[in-house]
């Protein structure tokens, strides 16, 4: 399984996310060595009501639950949108390996606040698909028209 197999699937988790009227942002944790998916998630920020229900954090929970382990070493993190700082702060506590998103966050990124806050260890790269990018503009474009 490649890189594009598991966008496909953040992909389908995040139109999931729009059909329930959440910012449409999935999260995938994969082990880079099994390439099994160890937890995924969109984001659940209006459902809970809770400002910190962002679909890394989700995911990131549900992947140290089934590995019963606060570390996630070997993975990969697969994310639709830059992780924000409070994100990214996560994921370096979980020692992820590699992450990989899709579109960047110009707005709340984590690289425009605080570009130090992953480790260098970190692997770090973008992967941009354009219906990603159309299904967030629009989700975008209807909520500024309401």
């Amino acid at each position: 399984m490649n890189d594009f197999y598991y966008l496909s699937i953040l992909y389908k988790e995040a139109c999931d996310a729009y059909t329930k009227k959440e910012v449409p942002i999935s999260s995938i944790i994969v082990d880079n060595h099994s390439k099994n998916i160890l937890g995924k998630s969109h984001n659940m920020v209006e459902l809970l009501n809770d400002p910190t229900a962002h679909a890394e954090m989700i995911a990131i929970s549900s992947a140290c639950n089934n590995l019963k382990n606060k570390y996630l070493v070997n993975t990969t993190l697969y994310v639709t949108l830059e992780p924000c700082v409070m994100c990214a702060g996560a994921i370096n506590k979980a020692q992820i390996s590699r992450l990989v998103f899709i579109s960047e966050d110009k707005q709340y990124g984590f690289r425009k606040y605080s570009p130090s806050v992953l480790n260098k260890k970190i692997k770090i790269e973008q992967i941009y698909l354009d219906d990603y990018q159309k299904l967030i503009d629009n989700f975008f474009y209807k909520l500024r028209k309401i």
